[in-house]
């Protein structure tokens, strides 16, 4: 979704189609991280309530876009857009609860291949590749997923936005 209107669309379409874009370039240039963020709480409110909505830029992000607006619309997607499970599907995305601000952890995976959305490999998978941690594992564990969710959002947004 580029210029259209995002929520007359999600309306008209409703479960037929999935819809990706919508947070506008000028805004990821020009705007403040704080309007980005805004922006992306109420797409997400309006428009992915019911799932099948992929946060994105409009269109391709143009050079002008700002680094910090990038991480802004990250971090608010992380925020305001919750699923409830590792499994794909439309009824999973649902509001945080009103007032919560912090990043819910990342779900317990059921199996090795289910994987939470928004992480590209999984801690447990990782950790399987090293030797036992020394000190504190669920902050690693924390600290890994974090890491892979802006793993993944870079690759949605600019590896896959071409």
């Amino acid at each position: 979704m580029d210029r259209g209107d995002l929520r007359l669309a999600r309306r008209k379409l409703h479960r037929k189609s999935a819809i990706s874009g919508g947070v506008p370039n000028f805004e990821l240039a020009y705007r403040s991280p704080a309007e980005v963020r805004e922006t992306v709480r109420a797409i997400l409110r309006d428009v992915a309530a019911e799932g099948g909505y992929i946060l994105d830029a409009s269109a391709i992000m143009q050079n002008e876009v700002r680094p910090e607006n990038v991480r802004a619309m990250t971090e608010a997607a992380r925020e305001f857009g919750v699923y409830d499970s590792p499994t794909p599907g439309w009824d999973h995305l649902r509001p945080p609860a009103e007032g919560a601000t912090a990043v819910p952890p990342a779900p317990e995976l059921a199996a090795p291949h289910d994987i939470a959305p928004g992480i590209c490999r999984a801690w447990e998978e990782e950790a399987a590749d090293h030797p036992p941690i020394q000190g504190d594992p669920e902050l690693v564990r924390r600290i890994w997923h974090e890491v892979e969710g802006y793993a993944h959002a870079f690759i949605w947004q600019v590896l896959l936005s071409f």
